[in-house]
C-alpha cells in the first residue's frame, strides 16, 4: 500500500508535466524494487567503515536483504493476490485506503523522531538547511544528468519526462524501512531520518516545480 503513494506521486507529476503517465508508473515499480536489491550491499560498502570506529558493529548485506524482502516484497505479493479478490471493494475505499497508507508512512519517521527528542532539539537551524541546501543540490544534479541521458536515448518528448522525473527520485518507504534496520541505537535513527525527510520534501516541491513549467510549455 505505501507504494501506491509513490505510484500516484509519479502519475500526479508525470501528468502534469504532460509525459508518458504508463512509463512512469512501471518506473516506479522498477525503481522501488531495484532499490531493494541494490540498497543494501551500497550502505554496506560506505557504512561499515563508519561503523566500525564507533564499536564492533558491521552492517549485513545479506540480512538486510533478506529483511527487506520479509518487510516489503512480501506484504506487496500478498497485497496483490488478495487484491484479485477484493477488487470492488479496495476500489470503492480507495481514498479511505490511501489515507491509511499516508498515516502509517508519516507514523515511521514520527516514532523514529520521538526515541531522539533530545538529541534533535539540539540540532541548529543552520544545520537544517545546510541539509535541505544540499538534498536540493544532488536532486538537480540527478535531474541534470538524466535530462542529459534522455537525449541520448531514442524516446519521444512525452517519455523523456517521465524518466527524468522518475528516475531522479528517492522513495520515502524503502529508506525509513531500512533505517528501522539499521545496527545502531534507536536515538540515533531520529537523526538519521532528518535527511531522508528533508530530501524527501525538496523533490516534491521542486519536482512539482518541474513538471509545472513543462506541462505550461506543452499547453502553449
Amino acid at each position: 500500500m505505501l507504494y501506491a503513494d509513490d505510484a500516484l506521486f509519479g502519475y500526479s507529476l508525470t501528468t502534469q508535466a504532460r509525459g508518458n503517465v504508463a512509463l512512469a508508473l512501471l518506473l516506479t515499480v522498477l525503481t522501488n524494487i531495484g532499490g531493494i536489491f541494490t540498497v543494501p550491499f551500497a550502505l554496506a560498502l560506505l557504512l561499515n567503515p563508519v561503523l566500525q570506529t564507533v564499536g564492533p558493529v558491521e552492517l549485513s548485506a545479506a540480512d538486510l536483504l533478506a529483511k527487506l524482502c520479509v518487510s516489503i516484497l512480501v506484504p506487496l505479493a500478498l497485497g496483490k493476490y488478495v487484491r484479485r479478490f477484493l477488487e470492488g471493494w479496495v476500489t470503492a475505499r480507495r481514498s479511505q485506503l490511501s489515507l491509511a497508507s499516508n498515516v502509517a508512512l508519516i507514523c515511521v519517521p514520527w516514532m523514529k523522531f520521538s526515541q531522539s527528542s533530545e538529541r534533535l532539539m539540539q540540532v541548529a537551524p543552520s544545520e537544517l538547511l545546510l541539509l535541505v541546501t544540499a538534498g536540493l543540490a544532488i536532486h538537480i544534479l540527478y535531474l541534470l544528468l538524466n535530462m542529459g541521458a534522455v537525449k541520448l536515448l531514442p524516446i519521444g518528448v512525452a517519455e523523456g519526462k517521465a524518466v527524468v522525473l522518475l528516475a531522479s527520485q528517492k522513495t520515502l518507504p524503502v529508506a525509513v524501512t531500512v533505517l528501522a534496520f539499521l545496527p545502531v541505537p534507536d536515538e540515533a535513527k531520529g537523526l538519521i531520518a532528518i535527511p531522508c525527510i528533508t530530501f524527501h520534501l525538496g523533490q516534491i516541491f521542486l519536482d512539482a516545480f518541474v513538471a509545472t513549467h513543462w506541462g505550461n510549455r506543452a499547453d502553449s
